[in-house]
C-alpha cells in the first residue's frame, strides 16, 4: 500500500479553493452525459430524490424535507470546502475516470449520506448489479480510524448496507435501462485520505477526460490497495462467520475486477 506520510505542505484555503471549481466542472460534465441518458443523477453526482415518487410516494417528500432541515444556514461554497465533501467529490471524481466505462458512479442521496452512512456505489452496466458502495472518510486519527474500520467491517457482517435511493437496469424491449430502485446486500467499503492529501489531490486534479495528474493515479492507486485488503479481511470473516450470499456473490465479482485493476488491465 502506497505512503502519502511523506507529505507535508500544508495547502493555503486560497490555493484549494482554485482548484474545487476544475473538480466541479468535471461532474459536473460527466454527470451531464447521465441526465441525457435519464438518470436521477444532479451537477453534484447525487442522486436526486424526487425521481423515486413513484416508487416511494410520500415519503420521498418527507426525506427530503429532513434533509432540509440538516443543511439549513450551510452554504453552497461551505459545504464545498469541508473536508468530507471535498474527499467524496475527488473520490467520486476519480472513480469516474477509472471505472466509468464499466460501472455508473453515483454519489448516494443525501437521506443514504446521513441514515445509511453510503456516499457512492457502484452499478455494473453489464449485467445491471448494484455491486458495492464506499463511505469516505477524511479523520483518519487512530481511534476514529480503527472505529470506522470496525463498524464498516460490523456492517459487512451483518448483511452489508442497504440503499433506499439506489439504481438498477432494466431490460425494456431490446434495450437496458437504468430505473430507479431499493438495494439490500451491498458490500460496504471505506476510502480514507488525510485533509492535506484530499487538498492536495484537489490542488493537482485535471478536469480534461481521459487525462490524470501522477498524484491522482497515486491516490487511485492506494484506494485500489486499500480495497483489496479490505476484500481479504472480509473472505478471513467469512471462514468464522458466512457472509450473507447476495452479498458474498457481489463482493465476489468486485475482487475480480479488484484484482483486474491491479494488474493494469
Amino acid at each position: 500500500m502506497k505512503d502519502f506520510g511523506k507529505i507535508r505542505r500544508d495547502l493555503s484555503e486560497a490555493e484549494t479553493e482554485e482548484r474545487v471549481p476544475a473538480l466541479a466542472r468535471f461532474i459536473e460534465s460527466a454527470t451531464a452525459d447521465y441526465r441525457k441518458q435519464g438518470l436521477p443523477i444532479g451537477e453534484d453526482g447525487r442522486i436526486r430524490m424526487e425521481g423515486y415518487k413513484l416508487l416511494y410516494g410520500e415519503s420521498v417528500d418527507e426525506d427530503i424535507r429532513q434533509e432540509a432541515s440538516r443543511i439549513e444556514g450551510t452554504t453552497e461554497k461551505q459545504k464545498a470546502n469541508l473536508d468530507g465533501e471535498m474527499l467524496e467529490r475527488l473520490a467520486y471524481a476519480l472513480f469516474l475516470k477509472n471505472l466509468g466505462k464499466q460501472f455508473i458512479v453515483a454519489r448516494t442521496s443525501h437521506h443514504d449520506d446521513a441514515v445509511n452512512h453510503v456516499d457512492t456505489m457502484l452499478l455494473d452496466k453489464e449485467n445491471g448489479h448494484l455491486i458495492c458502495a464506499f463511505d469516505e472518510v477524511s479523520d483518519i486519527n487512530d481511534r476514529f480510524y480503527s472505529e470506522k474500520q470496525k463498524a464498516v467491517m460490523d456492517r459487512n457482517t451483518r448483511g452489508g448496507s442497504n440503499v433506499k435511493y439506489a439504481l438498477r437496469l432494466k431490460d425494456i424491449g431490446d434495450k437496458k435501462v437504468v430505473t430507479p430502485a431499493g438495494a439490500e446486500h451491498i458490500p460496504l467499503f471505506y476510502i480514507a485520505l488525510s485533509s492535506n492529501i484530499i487538498r492536495e489531490g484537489v490542488r493537482k486534479f485535471k478536469d480534461a477526460h481521459g487525462e490524470q495528474s501522477d498524484f491522482e493515479k497515486q491516490i487511485f492507486g492506494y484506494f485500489i490497495e486499500s480495497i483489496s485488503a479490505q476484500i481479504q479481511g472480509l473472505e478471513l470473516e467469512d471462514r468464522l462467520t458466512s457472509l450473507n450470499p447476495k452479498l458474498k456473490e457481489r463482493l465476489l465479482g468486485f475482487k475480480k475486477i479488484i484484482e483486474g485493476l491491479k494488474q493494469g488491465n
